[in-house]
């Protein structure tokens, strides 16, 4: 009973620090605009704005939301979001649609707009020194300007001597920051799935609650850069602000040469492995309810049927009260370039090496899962580049690499235990998926099979067929990526089918009974039933397949 109580003192006390962070006034205003009907109309900006809405909402902001709108509707809408911000804390603009520079002034293209000569954009766009006005006007704490609106030019036709290619750089007013989705004159690309490729890493990161505003926004354009291939290279403006978080706070603390955490860590507290650069998360201690709910067994017979139900989904029962203890998590699975890091300064070889050979699926295959020769972690049967997740890695090779790391590093590395996967994984909420039970919201934060890729999907389309490289997807609330999607990760336990009757009540762990470990969370190719916090999965201890990875985590950080 203590140990829940101590559990909920400290969610709360978790909570009101987002509390706190949204204590102050928040007001954006958010524009996309797609239907243009004169010039190229666009795919993603209508919504990129409702996703950032949504977004923005969460993070305790009093959203003003305009789509496809005119002149009209725009100038109104500034002229309300600029009275609002004059009540003070932080305002936030936010668009996406054509943009163009005339003359080196850049301006926002309403939709409605009927332009034939280069003078017709001064007459019927609007400025967004129009925005930057009403936010010196009200001369607020800070302002977050969000310019995803360097589409090509859509008056090539006429885009001669004074307009010129993307936007020109805007000098940001003083306690602001502008961000722009790519380099001033340069263009941004729309996207090919829901959303834009900037505000698509935008999302991912909006919500992370270790980073600030500026951390956040040059990690979105490390992450448009890298999605990229350096093709598209966003821009920030600032005046010097204060260091201020939209999602709470942090207390990260590092020097070049090691790695320090915090000696009493507490939820948000990050520290990063001074030799492969991973990043992990202080997950808190807790208590919560271990295994399949009603609601969920109800489900799973209604798609999958009572005998596929009886036999893979009936060991998530009983569900039981579980506590762990509090642990440092890493934010995303071990990367393809980490592993090749081992690789070269061990020469080991993994069991794919050794066997010579790794279960995949691809068009090789007829999309079925068979083991064939010559696979192995670096030929994993689709494109993978060191920003991905290592796969075709089996137990017996994450369990090396972790001895490695802890050898080079004098940490004590471990597997998660599925106790404690579990716990993380949920994020301290109570869904079969730690963002909800709306299905169709999948490819906003885990990489699934989707409807674009595979049969009997997610509804929605996440972009990926295969991995995509690791943290591309929204965070959950503890901080991490990834923990369901992407790839399936080994946990330290032996499979037990009964485990559950077996556990403890703290810290439970299966380690004798079997020669097959559990392994969780589901992957790029995994049907709604099997992407679940729940969700049980097993194999041998050599298996290598071209879906399966791993995550680390350990109880402490020696300094």
């Amino acid at each position: 009973m203590t140990q829940k109580i101590i559990f909920f003192i400290t969610l709360l006390l978790f909570i009101a620090s987002v509390h706190m962070a949204a204590a102050a006034n928040r007001t954006a205003l958010v524009i996309g605009n797609s239907a243009y009907k004169s010039i190229d109309p666009l795919q993603n900006p209508v919504n990129d704005a409702t996703d950032m809405k949504a977004a923005l909402e969460k993070l305790g902001f009093e959203v003003i939301l305009r789509t496809n709108a005119d002149r009209s509707r725009i100038r109104n809408a500034v002229r309300i979001f600029g009275d609002k911000i004059k009540q003070g804390g932080v305002g936030l603009f936010y668009y996406a649609g054509h943009g163009v520079q005339v003359d080196g002034t850049n301006f926002m293209v309403p939709v409605g707009v009927d332009i034939k000569r280069k003078y017709d954009i001064e007459d019927q766009g609007l400025k967004m020194m129009y925005v930057l006005g009403a936010m010196e006007e009200a001369n607020n704490k800070l302002n977050i300007i969000i310019l995803d609106a360097c589409r090509d030019n859509p008056f090539r036709s006429f885009s001669g001597r004074g307009s010129a290619r993307g936007l020109a750089r805007m000098d940001a007013p003083t306690g602001s920051i502008i961000a722009y989705a790519t380099a001033p004159g340069r263009k941004a690309a729309d996207g090919v799935g829901r959303n834009g490729t900037y505000t698509a890493q935008l999302l991912k990161n909006l919500e992370n609650p270790v980073l600030s505003v500026q951390e956040m926004l040059n990690q979105t354009g490390l992450d448009v850069m890298r999605a990229t291939n350096n093709d598209q290279v966003p821009w920030i403006s600032s005046t010097p602000v204060e260091k201020y978080f939209l999602a709470g706070g942090t207390k990260e603390v590092e020097s070049e040469r090691k790695a320090i955490a915090p000696a009493i860590p507490s939820p948000k507290d990050t520290w990063k492995d001074p030799v492969t650069g991973m990043e992990f998360v202080w997950v808190p201690k807790g208590c919560f309810r271990m295994g399949q709910s009603k609601a969920e067994k109800q489900y799973l017979i209604k798609e999958a049927g009572k005998e596929t139900y009886n036999k893979f989904y009936d060991d998530e029962l009983p569900r039981h009260e579980t506590c762990v203890d509090g642990f440092w998590a890493a934010k995303t699975e071990v990367t393809k370039g980490q592993f090749r890091q081992f690789i070269n300064q061990t020469g080991y070889k993994t069991d794919a090496d050794k066997k010579g050979k790794a279960y995949i699926s691809n068009k090789e295959t007829d999309w079925k899962w068979k083991e064939l020769p010559g696979y192995n972690w670096e030929k994993t049967g689709y494109s993978q580049d060191d920003a991905h997740p290592v796969v075709c890695v089996s137990w017996n090779d994450a369990k090396e690499f972790i001895k490695w790391l802890s050898t080079k590093t004098g940490q004590n590395f471990a597997l998660p235990t599925e106790a404690q996967w579990a716990y993380a994984a949920r994020g301290g909420t109570d869904f079969m998926r730690f963002w909800g039970t709306n299905v169709a919201e999948a490819c906003k934060y885990a990489n699934v099979a989707d409807k674009d890729n595979w049969n009997s999907s997610f509804p929605c389309s996440d972009g990926y067929q295969y991995t995509s490289p690791v943290g591309t997807f929204r965070v959950n609330p503890f901080g991490l990526y990834d923990m369901l999607g992407n790839v399936w990760e080994w946990c330290e336990d032996v499979y037990d089918k009964n485990a559950y009757s077996k556990h403890d009540r703290n810290n439970p762990v299966i380690t004798s009974g079997g020669d097959s470990r559990v392994n969780r969370g589901g992957s790029w190719s995994n049907i709604p039933s099997l992407v679940r916090a729940a969700n049980r999965n097993w194999y041998s201890a050599d298996i290598r397949f071209s879906y399966i990875g791993f995550r680390l985590c350990l109880s402490r950080v020696r300094q």
